[in-house]
C-alpha cells in the first residue's frame, strides 16, 4: 500500500518538475511561434514573399529590462526580472523592420505579444549624443546664473543644433606656454577642418536663447566648449550658416530640365521647325 501511494505521488510531481525544467530555448522557440502567429494577420498588406519571410527566416530576438522584482546590489538579472522582449524580422529591401513587443518576465514563460510595430531602426549618432552631453554638462555646471527651471530644460530638453560662425577663441583651452614647430603645424591643420556648432535651447522669453559655442570636426568628435552664453534671437539669426545651396550646371543639361541656358548656342532652322511642330499640340484623333 505504502509502495503504490508513492509510485502515485511520483506520477504526479513527475510533470510538474518536468514543466520547471523547460530550458531557455523552449521558451524562445514559443515565443517565436506565438509572435509568428500574431504577426502574419496583421501584415496582409505586404507581398507574400515578404509574409512568407515572417512565416519562415528565423527572427532576432531583443530584449531590456524595465524594472526588477527584488531590489538588490547585484547586477546580474534575474529570471523574474521584467523584461519587454521584442522579436524582429529585418526583411530584405523591405526598408523597415516587423516587431512584434511583448512584455513579460526574463525567462519568457510568460511572454504574449502586445502589438506590431514597423520601424526603421536608424543608428544611433554617438559623436553627436556625446557632444549634446558635453554642452548639457558645461551649463548646468558653469551657468549657475539661470534658473533651476531653465538649467532643468537644459538637462532634459534636446537642442536645436547649428552650424554658426561666432568669434570665438579656439586657442582657449589650450596649455598655456611654447610649442614646438610640429605642435603649431599640427594645431594649423586641425584649425583648417574645425568646424563651429552651436547648441541651443529656448528660454521664458522668445528673444533669448541659451547658446552654448564649441568647436570640432564635421562629424563633432572632439567637440569642445568655447563659449556658453545667453544671446539675443537676432544675433544668433546673424550668425547662423545658412546651407549651401546646390550648383547645377545647365550647360550640357538645359534641354533635359527644361531651363534655357544663356550659353547655349542657338538652335538652326531645321531644328526650329521641327520644334515649332512639336508645339502645335496633339492632333484631335476622335471623329
Amino acid at each position: 500500500m505504502i509502495i503504490r501511494l508513492l509510485f502515485f505521488i511520483f506520477l504526479t510531481a513527475l510533470p510538474l518538475l518536468l514543466a520547471s525544467c523547460k530550458s531557455t530555448d523552449y521558451y524562445k522557440a514559443k515565443v517565436v511561434e506565438r509572435a509568428r502567429g500574431y504577426a502574419i494577420p496583421r501584415i496582409r498588406d505586404l507581398d507574400q514573399s515578404q509574409i512568407d519571410y515572417v512565416r519562415y527566416a528565423p527572427p532576432l530576438i531583443m530584449d531590456a529590462e524595465v524594472f526588477r522584482r527584488y531590489m538588490t546590489d547585484e547586477r546580474t538579472p534575474a529570471k523574474n526580472d521584467i523584461y519587454q522582449t521584442c522579436v524582429v524580422w529585418n526583411i530584405p529591401r523591405l526598408g523597415y523592420s516587423i516587431i512584434v513587443f511583448g512584455v513579460s518576465e526574463r525567462r519568457l514563460n510568460d511572454w504574449y505579444p502586445n502589438r506590431v510595430i514597423r520601424k526603421k531602426f536608424i543608428p544611433p549618432d554617438y559623436k553627436k549624443i556625446e557632444a549634446t552631453k558635453t554642452a548639457v554638462d558645461y551649463v548646468l555646471n558653469n551657468m549657475l546664473y539661470l534658473s533651476d527651471e531653465l538649467r532643468n530644460h537644459v538637462r532634459f530638453a534636446p537642442p536645436l543644433i547649428l552650424k554658426t560662425d561666432f568669434e570665438l577663441d579656439i586657442d582657449k583651452n589650450r596649455p598655456k606656454g611654447k610649442m614646438t614647430r610640429k605642435e603649431k603645424d599640427t594645431l594649423a591643420i586641425r584649425k583648417k577642418h574645425l568646424v563651429q556648432y552651436s547648441f541651443i535651447w529656448d528660454t521664458s522669453d522668445p528673444e533669448e536663447k541659451v547658446v552654448v559655442s564649441g568647436v570640432s570636426y564635421e562629424a563633432m568628435d572632439a567637440w569642445e566648449v568655447l563659449s556658453a552664453l545667453v544671446r539675443k534671437s537676432s544675433e544668433l539669426n546673424e550668425h547662423t550658416l545658412k546651407p549651401k545651396e546646390k550648383v547645377i550646371n545647365l550647360d550640357e543639361e538645359h534641354t533635359d530640365i527644361g531651363i534655357p541656358s544663356e550659353t547655349a548656342p542657338a538652335p538652326s532652322k531645321s531644328k526650329q521647325g521641327a520644334s515649332e511642330k512639336q508645339t502645335d499640340g496633339p492632333k484631335d484623333t476622335t471623329e
